[in-house]
């Protein structure tokens, strides 16, 4: 899952890149004719410029509005993460606290297990004790 795409940026890239050609063009052309044309020609120019300054100022806006939804949308992808990373950390926790109980259930089986083999040992020598004792018997017997 990828939270940092952004399928608009391409678009959003080659809109930049044209107005910037657009405005070098404008400052270019606008440069020249300044200076080599007359008064009707810069008096047009300065309508050209101005509306080029109405066409950077909607753009600068809407592009300044794109960027705050992208960072509110960053927001909003990283507080999730945080959120999930918590419960992770939560989790992860509780396993751990599994863990050790699980190892205290078989440090204490274990303990139980050397119990009952002790106790199994000292069943056999009683029996085998018994079983001599028997044989023993028998053979007084007969």
């Amino acid at each position: 899952m990828s939270y940092f795409s952004n399928p608009g940026q391409n678009q959003s890239t080659t809109l930049e890149w044209a107005y910037m050609i657009a405005g070098v063009i404008v400052v270019v052309l606008s440069t020249t004719l300044i200076f080599g044309t007359s008064l009707e020609v810069n008096q047009s120019m300065n309508i050209v410029m101005a509306v080029a300054l109405i066409g950077f100022a909607i753009y600068s806006s809407s592009s300044a509005k794109k960027l705050r939804n992208s960072i509110y949308m960053r927001e909003n992808q990283a507080h999730q993460l945080q959120t999930e990373l918590q419960k992770a950390a939560d989790e992860l926790g509780n396993l751990r606290f599994e863990i050790k109980e699980k190892r205290m259930q078989i440090d204490t089986l274990r303990k139980e297990l050397a119990e009952y083999h002790d106790k199994t040992e000292t069943l056999e020598q009683v029996i085998e004790d018994l079983r001599a004792q028997i044989i023993q018997g028998e053979s007084e017997k007969g």
